[in-house]
């Protein structure tokens, strides 16, 4: 097992190692064909960076630990399918889960600072956890009061964070520092105006609600 682990790969493994990989076939199947360890297979995977960085620490410790594991004057009672179930639970773990994590669900979640800005040069910063949809509000009149019969209004910046205090404190923040925040989205805001309004205004001029 050892042997397998620490054998020199050459070109022509690496390149049907990868070409194996990229056409989907098993871990396990590509191992036999190569003659290797499912874990020497793993960690060469990982060294190509076919595999995700995180799985590189596990690798290495499991490679660190294997040969001890493996010792015929081993006494602890763990068996070879024992291990390999172990090393599998793991790494099946780590590539199943980029794929089964719902990016979309998961901004359902989520709450954003948002910035309007209309015609008029007059800037509104609040924030939602669906913030399309309150956009939307601002501009049917059914949003906050101050931006009531003052639309069209157009987004600039939308900040997304996962703790709703994060976003109330940098909504304060904006609020609190709007000259600061004028000057970091200055380009944002003129190219909102002038593409989608036709409208050019000075930054200077911009007010906060």
């Amino acid at each position: 097992m050892e042997q397998l682990l620490h054998k020199k790969w050459t070109v022509e493994e690496d390149t049907m190692l990868i070409n194996y990989f990229r056409n989907h076939i098993d871990i396990q199947e590509i191992a036999v064909t190569l003659a290797r360890s499912v874990l020497a297979v793993r960690s060469r995977l990982a060294k190509l960076n076919f595999l995700p960085p995180e799985m590189k620490t596990k690798i290495e410790n499991l490679a660190g630990l294997q040969p001890n594991i493996m010792d015929s004057n081993n006494t602890s009672g763990i068996t070879q399918s024992e291990i390999s179930d172990t090393i599998n639970k793991i790494f099946t773990k780590s590539d199943s889960s980029p794929q089964s994590f719902d990016v979309k669900n998961a901004f359902l979640n989520y709450f954003f600072v948002y910035a309007l800005v209309n015609k008029s040069g007059q800037v509104y910063v609040g924030y939602s956890k669906d913030v399309w949809n309150r956009i939307n509000q601002h501009n049917s009149n059914v949003g906050a009061v101050a931006t009531k019969d003052a639309g069209p209004w157009f987004p600039f910046a939308v900040y997304c964070y996962a703790s709703e205090a994060d976003a109330r404190d940098m909504e304060i923040y904006i609020h609190r520092n709007f000259a600061e925040f004028k000057r970091r989205t200055e380009k944002s805001i003129c190219e909102v105006l002038s593409i989608e309004m036709g409208y050019q205004i000075k930054p200077w001029l911009l007010t906060l609600l």
